[in-house]
């Protein structure tokens, strides 16, 4: 499915690919799809929110794709919100000492781990989400979801372990 056949579908958009339209998430005239269609990112500055091919396939939905994605994002928001006169801050060094322009950083999902990030609770909700659909699974899919909570679970608890060690850098 194409990303223009998936916003229609779903959103009940009128998206075509190569064009604006309004966007699914903020409800701002920035949504643009490519012309390939494999891409539609939002340039609402409040917004910034994509889709991509990976994340309409029906697997990505409580996927640890999913949860990765969105520590991404959390990353790449809390990078952001360093703009500004802070003497010291990641924001700066990578604009002013290495001379980044701000349009390549706010276009890249790059970023920093938020102060107090945890992953816990950004697992939270994808873990009740997955227990809600294994108790409408099969026995053989039961085994499947299972598998997948322990991976986001063991995956969860080693970034965490690898960003309290990390604090401060």
């Amino acid at each position: 499915m194409s990303i223009s056949a998936h916003l229609n579908e779903h959103y009940d958009a009128d998206a075509i690919p190569g064009k604006k339209i309004e966007c699914v998430f903020c409800g701002k005239g920035t949504l643009q799809i490519n012309r390939e269609d494999t891409l539609a990112k939002c340039f609402h500055p409040a917004c910034e929110r994509f889709i991509n091919l990976n994340q309409i396939k029906e697997s990505y939905t409580g996927s640890s794709h999913e949860l990765l994605d969105q520590i991404c994002v959390d990353f790449h928001r809390a990078l952001l919100e360093q703009q500004g006169p802070q003497a010291q801050s990641v924001y700066n060094y990578l604009t002013e000492e290495r001379g980044i322009h701000e349009t390549v950083i706010k276009d890249s999902m790059i970023g920093v781990v938020p102060d107090k990030y945890d992953v816990q609770e950004s697992i939270k909700e994808l873990i009740k989400g997955l227990e809600e659909k294994k108790n409408r699974a099969n026995e053989k899919d039961k085994n499947i979801i299972d598998d997948e909570i322990s991976k986001i679970a063991n995956a969860g608890d080693k970034l965490q372990e690898i960003i309290d060690y990390k604090k401060g850098w």
